[in-house]
């Protein structure tokens, strides 16, 4: 947690963290504390925990601990698109590639011709 990118540390579903794991996680984010070895250091961090999750109902993969879901300032939730029309519209819009012909791109290494 120390050498988090500016402050912000990330996960990849938080569920699949065993639950001591979470509770430990809980410990720094509000007591700041960080056990190593049986030692317990206390470090001025300052960090904003950003987790992505499936909902509940999904997968039977896990939980979040509801005290540290509680602790959560923002939920996000996403859907899959509800009609076909949306969803080609979100897909043409993701595959958009605009390409005036000014630049060529990228240099290429060619290969030596054997022959």
């Amino acid at each position: 947690m120390p050498r988090t990118n500016r402050g912000i540390f990330s996960l990849n579903e938080l569920p699949d963290l065993a639950e001591r794991i979470q509770v430990a996680l809980l410990n720094v984010l509000e007591e700041r504390d960080i056990g190593i070895r049986g030692y317990s250091l206390r470090l001025p961090l300052d960090i904003v925990l950003v987790a992505s999750a499936n909902p509940e109902d999904y997968t039977n993969r896990g939980r979040i601990i509801t005290p540290l879901k509680d602790r959560f300032g923002a939920e996000i939730r996403t859907h899959y698109p509800l009609s076909l029309s949306d969803e080609l519209e979100l897909i043409g819009q993701e595959a958009e590639v605009v390409w005036d012909g000014k630049d060529q791109g990228a240099d290429l290494p060619v290969a030596p011709h054997r022959g």
